[in-house]
């Protein structure tokens, strides 16, 4: 499998659609990435994605073929709660849903049934632990 360009990263942002991943962010020791690189497997290949802005502790996911990055905590150390959708047609990432929660560092994430789901996450300025889940994404229809 081919090396993950740019610098070593630890804290980063890695989640997958069903036909490619994509890994950013992050924190090299010495300040916050915003570089992100999409995987395709097929091809054994990473292509560069247009940066997002330094943060590490983000969280990701795709909702179908769109992919979503938000959360997490800038360069500055300020904590996030905003979140970007990459738009092909234009190549860059496009503001989408905050949160709407505070803000929110180091969530897992998953998607179920076209919704995703942050959950776990500190969620203040003193990192205190949150038992919260957060939806993101389409309300499912009711029966």
């Amino acid at each position: 499998v081919a090396s993950l360009p740019g610098a070593g990263r630890r804290e980063a942002t890695g989640f997958a659609s069903a036909t490619s991943a994509l890994v950013g962010l992050g924190y090299p020791g010495g300040g916050a990435l915003g570089d992100i690189y999409q995987y395709n497997p097929v091809l054994d290949t990473w292509s560069n994605l247009p940066p997002l802005g330094e943060r590490y502790l983000a969280s990701g996911f795709a909702l179908g073929s769109t992919f979503y990055v938000g959360a997490g905590t800038a360069a500055n150390f300020f904590q996030q709660s905003d979140f970007y959708r990459f738009d092909e047609q234009l190549a860059a990432w496009l503001p989408d849903a905050d949160v709407g929660a505070g803000t929110i560092t180091g969530a897992s994430s998953f998607v179920i049934d076209g919704a995703a789901y942050l959950v776990g996450a500190g969620s203040s300025a003193n990192q205190e632990v949150s038992k919260q889940t957060w939806r993101v994404g389409p309300v499912p229809a009711t029966p």
